[in-house]
């Protein structure tokens, strides 16, 4: 009674599917309305409920015999493994790279709900359904899974079938080719151990099946890297395509940008237009500035101020000199009976003094014998 409750209430909320309806409805499982048309159409015609969900396994509600079973898909599970899927291949840019054979397909995501849940057959056809209508990502049929690229809607087609084919190809001789390899390694192991034992017939037979494999692997590997080579080549003229799409997306664009511009002449008509305002507010400009508006400076007043400036700058300048030459003719040595103090007049009657004017004649003199900054004093 309780796995009836549980399983009534995951139908009415949309967690559980009828798998039959799923399987054969047209619209999204996201589309409103959905979950109660399937509900009415359960309840209508199935009494005893099987649950299926991705992991392969089912539970059961008892009923009378007479009724039938529906499965049910158990939605949560369905849509952890569908982003698996989108992670991995939204890694995948290159053509080749998108497409499967339905075999291939499966064995890589037939654990993508653990080790111990593999996806059955019936579990895939669920998924691919589901990938297909509700998640619009892949195109497929019996054979072949493609994932779909950017906007692309174009169902399976016989280029996807041909790399399908040949991507199968290359995993099986893959397989071979390690199936001998592990043969090879074997049968030398084993003859040398019979070797060790003198069984020289045994020994014989692992060499000859040794070698029969070694041809057999030759053989194998070559097929391999040719099937390789054309593999690759596939892939680079589909890249090629879409460099050349991508060119021609680009050329489009420039045009109707081009044509958004309105062509040179439209260019040049702006540009001139420009020029004009740009000179009316020069015009502007040049008014607003007019003498009278503002004092206009005179450049000979400048001039002037300039001159005096230097002037009094160099007049202090030989004050300075002045100052200082007298501050060391005054640390000079005296000479005998003379009082340096004596020669340097302190008042404006002293200078005037005639025995004074001798004084400094003669300090005068010495002074031209005496370097200052490397320099003679000139001569007076």
């Amino acid at each position: 009674m309780a796995l009836g409750t549980v399983v009534n209430e995951g139908i009415a909320n949309g967690r559980l599917l009828p798998l039959g309806r799923f399987q054969s409805s047209q619209s999204s499982i996201y589309n409103s309305g959905w979950i109660s048309s399937s509900w009415n159409y359960i309840s209508r015609t199935f009494h005893e409920v099987e649950c299926r969900a991705l992991s392969g396994l089912g539970v059961g509600r008892s009923g009378a015999s007479h009724f039938a079973v529906e499965q049910v898909v158990l939605l949560s599970n369905v849509e952890e493994v569908g982003k698996h899927v989108e992670s991995h291949i939204s890694r995948s840019s290159n053509f080749v790279d998108r497409v499967y054979s339905r075999r291939s397909f499966e064995d890589k995501f037939k654990n993508s709900l653990g080790q111990k849940a593999n996806l059955t057959t019936v579990d895939f056809d669920i998924l691919l359904k589901f990938l297909k209508r509700d998640r619009g990502i892949i195109s497929y049929n019996q054979s072949v899974v493609r994932f779909r690229y950017g906007e692309d809607d174009v169902e399976v087609t016989e280029q996807d079938e041909t790399v399908a084919s040949l991507k199968t190809l290359l995993q099986e001789l893959d397989a071979q080719v390690n199936r001998l390899s592990a043969n090879i390694e074997r049968c030398d192991t084993e003859a040398r151990q019979a070797v060790a034992k003198k069984n020289r017939t045994r020994a014989l037979t692992l060499l000859k099946s040794k070698k029969i494999a070694e041809e057999q692997l030759t053989r194998r590997s070559e097929t391999w890297f040719q099937m390789k080579g054309v593999y690759d080549k596939i892939s680079e003229a589909v890249d090629q395509v879409q460099i050349l799409k991508a060119m021609e997306n680009s050329a489009d664009t420039l045009r109707h940008i081009h044509k958004q511009t309105g062509g040179v002449e439209r260019v040049d008509m702006v540009m001139d237009n420009l020029q004009e305002e740009i000179s009316k507010t020069d015009e502007i400009s040049d008014v607003i500035n007019q003498p009278g508006q503002n004092r206009v400076v005179d450049d000979e007043e400048v001039e002037d101020e300039l001159q005096k400036l230097q002037e009094t700058q160099e007049t202090e300048a030989l004050h300075g000199q002045v100052e200082g030459s007298l501050e060391r003719l005054t640390e000079l040595p005296s000479p005998p009976g003379t009082d340096i103090a004596t020669a340097v007049p302190s008042t404006e009657a002293e200078r005037g003094a005639p025995s004074l004017n001798k004084t400094v004649s003669e300090n005068t003199a010495r002074l031209q014998q005496v370097t200052l900054d490397d320099r003679k004093l000139p001569a007076q």
